[in-house]
């Protein structure tokens, strides 16, 4: 009875699976004659030969089956639909004789479809169009596609028992090469050694069933034992794989290298003088599989590198030892706390371990500072260094560092009269030091990030003991006179004071003086006017301003007038005064507060 395909409408014998697209296909109908009952006499004869026809009939059956490529291919797809891993084996026969069906393959074969979502129903379609001209050799079989070459056939054997047609699914061995670019490989398999054939660049290992290998090269020199592994899965119908050792020369290039300089390999703990640089070796694997470090010693005991893999072209530079490394950092932090100090007093001598360009650039930084007026208060919170990218090197009998190191601050710079606000900053730098008379220097620095390997917290407490900060931002808090100011203040109050007179009119100099001084000299201003002695502004200017304990300030000025008389001849008059100023904070502005003694009159010449 001949059942159609459901889903390509293929007309299929009694069957599974549809040969054309794999679908299967809905379960037959079994239909039973009706049978009249035996009678007594029959069932004893045949109870009597029963034995024989038992055997003889089990035996046919099981060769009847073991010829029905329909219950064959059947059985196998329905195991490997159930991932039934006992079942598919059993259906497996290997094309080579001297190579057995082994549970690995059935594994690799299972990981395969379930790698491939294509793959199961490409190959029931395979398996099918096989079937369909399995019995006939000279027909083709109806199938083209990318799984057409899949190392698992569907195949008829020949004769079983002399009298069955024998059909198997046959697994096939496959040739497996290694392409490399070494000769002098010795080889294992899944830890097996084995000796493959070397011919164009490449290796033969022979025939293998599909499934997985485990393929290790290995070359051995005087630099090492240099291995490399590869793993395969044959199903996947790639034959051809490449295991490349990367064994070249390594070129090392540190200029200058100091004498004694030793590169060691250590996978081998060979050791290599290498003072002569650039220096050259090999062969080596160069893939970076491989490590190294080169070391000397030194006025600081024995530096190393840092560990490093080796590739084609590396380099050496020494890391510090923790001799090296307190040093270094005790140098950096006394010179950041004494940056902190000299910002904050704008003392650029308060600088230490600033070599000349390095002082040099805190200098003008610091005195730009003083010039604009700006006032700078902090702490130091913290520093971290990265240890493992710091180098060390000898240049020509002196020795130089170049330290990453990450800061924390808190700090602010502001103009005098505001409070400042102290903001976390943080800075990445990379600070070069020089080593001279048994001390480090700070020569130079830029930005430079790394990840610290060793911290230093700093408190408050401490660095206020040699600045206090506290008293820093009190003072900067305070507004402060400055000479431009004061000057100013000088020219306006003396040219207002001048119109005053000569327009009987005091309130010219409301804006700068006190209530109370301009009680003190607005009736003398009356009294010149009411005498019509006139005068001519010429020039006013402070010559000193100092602070005082109060917050006032105390400025000497010199101002020279003309002066008007009725009486007498006209004159032009240079006078020394002295002042109190203060600060008006309602009105955010300096005031003469007070005139310190007498005007002093220091020169006098007629019109």
């Amino acid at each position: 009875m001949m059942q159609v395909c459901p889903k390509c409408q293929h007309k299929n014998r009694n069957q599974a699976f549809c040969s054309k697209c794999g679908t299967k296909l809905p379960e037959q109908e079994q239909v039973n004659a009706t049978m009249k009952p035996f009678s007594k006499k029959t069932k004893i004869i045949v109870g009597a030969s029963a034995g024989v026809i038992v055997i003889a009939g089990a035996l046919f059956f099981t060769g009847k089956t073991l010829a029905d490529k329909d219950r064959v291919l059947d059985s196998f797809l329905e195991a490997v639909a159930d991932r039934d891993h006992n079942a598919v084996k059993s259906h497996l026969a290997s094309s080579d004789p001297d190579l057995k069906v082994e549970d690995t393959h059935v594994d690799a074969f299972f990981e395969y479809l379930d790698e491939d979502p294509d793959a199961h129903s490409a190959l029931i379609y395979k398996w099918s169009a096989e079937s369909e001209v399995v019995d006939s050799p000279r027909e083709v079989v109806d199938y083209s596609d990318y799984y057409m070459d899949f190392p698992i056939t569907f195949t008829n054997s020949g004769s079983k028992w002399l009298v069955f047609d024998n059909y198997q699914f046959v697994l096939e061995a496959l040739p497996l090469y290694v392409s490399t670019n070494m000769e002098e490989i010795e080889f294992t398999v899944d830890d097996t050694d084995v000796s493959p054939i070397w011919a164009n660049e490449e290796f033969f290992f022979g025939y293998y069933l599909p499934g997985h290998y485990q393929i290790k090269g290995t070359v051995e020199n005087d630099f090492g034992i240099n291995e490399k592994e590869l793993n395969v899965n044959l199903f996947e119908g790639d034959y051809y794989y490449s295991l490349g050792f990367d064994l070249n020369t390594a070129f090392l290039s540190v200029e200058p290298m100091i004498e004694g300089t030793k590169l060691i390999l250590e996978d081998t703990n060979n050791e290599i003088d290498v003072t002569s640089s650039p220096f050259e070796f090999g062969p080596v694997l160069t893939d970076g599989t491989l490590t190294y470090h080169i070391e000397a010693e030194s006025p600081f005991g024995l530096l190393k590198s840092v560990s490093s893999p080796i590739y084609e072209t590396i380099d050496g530079y020494f890391a510090p030892n923790d001799e090296v490394k307190e040093q270094l950092s005790n140098t950096i932090n006394e010179a950041l706390l004494s940056v902190r100090t000299a910002k904050q007093e704008g003392n650029v001598d308060k600088l230490k371990h600033f070599g000349k360009e390095a002082y040099s650039d805190y200098k003008s930084s610091i005195e730009s500072n003083l010039e604009w007026d700006y006032l700078y208060a902090g702490y130091l919170v913290e520093t971290g260094f990265d240890w493992n990218e710091t180098t060390i090197v000898e240049h020509g009998q002196t020795w130089k560092a170049n330290v990453v190191v990450y800061e924390e601050w808190e700090e602010d710079t502001y103009y005098p009269g505001d409070t400042p606000s102290l903001q976390f900053t943080e800075w990445d730098r990379e600070y070069e030091l020089t080593f001279k008379d048994d001390a480090w220097t700070i020569i130079g620095s830029t930005y430079g990030y790394g990840e610290p390997t060793e911290t230093f917290s700093f408190t408050k407490e401490d660095q206020d003991e040699v600045s206090s900060t506290d008293s820093a931002i009190e003072e900067g808090s305070k507004v402060k006179l400055s000479e431009d100011q004061a000057d100013s203040l000088v020219y306006s109050f003396i040219s207002s004071y001048v119109s005053g007179v000569n327009y009987g009119d005091p309130s010219y100099i409301d804006n700068y003086v006190t209530p109370e001084y301009k009680k003190g000299i607005e009736s003398y201003m009356i009294d010149l006017y009411d005498r019509e002695i006139s005068q001519y502004f010429i020039d006013a200017e402070t010559t000193s301003v100092s602070a005082n304990d109060n917050g006032s300030y105390t400025i000497k000025t010199k101002e020279i007038y003309e002066i008007y008389y009725t009486d007498k001849a006209d004159l032009q008059k240079t006078f020394n005064a002295t002042y109190i100023v203060i600060y008006n904070e309602d009105e955010e502005r300096w005031e003469l507060s007070e005139l310190v003694g007498d005007v002093k009159e220091i020169d006098s010449k007629e019109i």
